[in-house]
């Protein structure tokens, strides 16, 4: 099977709601790379992505929109969702410590039912998106920021791709 990919980029506003655009994506997807079911790694990891950047991007100008790239094989995937931040943007910083905590737990599990405990308890959701990709999608988390403020996350991850209809 070959290798598919789906490219997007776009300007974005922090305060659209969130679900028109993951709606757009599913259908984007499910031509992409076949009839992907809602709850398929790839739909899964790229919404949390997509809601992560709409939520902690940079959006007070169109210089550089946001981005998504997502190219898939028969067994595995990638996926790249970048955005602008401020640079040195303390949220960076906290993005590493996240998913430093989560590598540092002892299973993708553990770090998904913390972080799900402390939105319960605590009331604080940060990172629970990542552990969700980490722990339901199976993917491998990093990121990259540029010193001109262009942070990109990447969630590489493996699974069966269906043929695209004809």
């Amino acid at each position: 099977m070959m290798q598919r990919r789906l490219q997007l980029a776009f300007p974005m506003r922090g305060d659209a709601p969130i679900d028109p655009t993951r709606d757009a994506l599913i259908g984007m997807l499910r031509i992409a790379f076949g009839g992907l079911p809602t709850c398929d790694p790839i739909v899964v990891a790229a919404g949390e992505l997509v809601e992560n950047a709409a939520r902690f991007g940079r959006w007070d100008g169109e210089r550089f929109p946001f981005e998504l790239e997502i190219d898939g094989g028969p067994d595995q995937f990638v996926i790249r969702a970048s955005n602008p931040v401020q640079p040195n943007d303390v949220r960076v910083k906290r993005l590493a410590e996240t998913l430093e905590t989560n590598r540092r737990s002892p299973s993708a599990r553990d770090a998904y039912l913390e972080r799900m405990r402390r939105a319960a308890v605590a009331r604080t959701p940060g990172g629970l998106g990542l552990a969700r990709i980490a722990y339901e999608c199976g993917c491998v988390v990093s990121f990259q920021c540029t010193p001109e403020g262009r942070l990109t996350v990447q969630a590489a991850g493996r699974q069966q791709l269906q043929p695209a209809p004809p």
